[in-house]
């Protein structure tokens, strides 16, 4: 059942603080279940950070960016990377609800991809375990059929996001600054208001990870 307020939390280490010995009891008091984590927000919010933050010994961690779609690039066109048309979300479903219903040790086969390449590069094999947690920018839009007490929304002001995006992406992605700025606000800032807030909606927690308690993203 997903909650009709969801708790609200003014920085990420506040809501580990609270989520962490929640999900632990959870998994006491359901010894022969799976525990889900779905961990959703903007680019460069930190739920890379939150989700390993959320893992264990007895985890296994998804990441949504293995799901872009190969080939979704037009020769000599740009492609808008920040809308959920460049996933492969029948794939992400399918593959979350075989990762659910396989026996625990399995090792299950998932998308490897380049994003500096922007293509896939390959497969990797990940070992079901307990806790499945599973992070990305629509993990609520694409995951909301799996029932969870855990639905993990983070924001973060747009200024925020920018900095951090510009930092990450000319670091890991070898893009230029100007390149970054672009296409923040051509496509990023269009993609949160349309696509990514409304997750929100959904959400069992939402965590600001400001240090200021003001949690406004798409207002600025």
């Amino acid at each position: 059942m997903i909650k009709d307020t969801p708790l609200f939390f003014e920085d990420i280490s506040s809501a580990l603080q609270s989520i962490i010995p929640s999900l632990t009891e959870w998994e006491v008091a359901h010894p022969e279940g799976r525990s889900v984590v779905l961990v959703a927000g903007p680019t460069g919010v930190g739920k890379t950070t939150f989700a390993k933050s959320a893992q264990d010994s007895d985890t296994t961690l998804l990441s949504l960016d293995r799901y872009f779609i190969p080939g979704v690039q037009p020769p000599g066109q740009p492609v808008n990377w920040s809308g959920p048309d460049v996933l492969d979300s029948a794939l992400i479903v399918s593959d979350v609800a075989a990762m659910l219903r396989m026996p625990l040790g399995t090792k299950y086969s998932v998308p490897v991809y380049d994003l500096r390449k922007s293509e896939r590069v390959g497969y990797e094999n990940l070992e079901l375990k307990r806790r499945l947690v599973v992070e990305g920018v629509y993990a609520l839009r694409f995951l909301s059929k799996f029932e969870t007490p855990f639905r993990i929304y983070i924001g973060a002001l747009l200024s925020t996001l920018k900095k951090r995006k510009i930092e990450r992406d000319v670091r890991e992605r070898g893009l230029t600054k100007a390149e970054v700025t672009r296409r923040f606000f051509e496509n990023v800032i269009p993609a949160i208001q349309q696509h990514v807030l409304p997750q929100r909606t959904i959400a069992t927690h939402v965590v600001s990870n400001e240090r200021c308690g003001e949690f406004i993203l798409a207002q600025e």
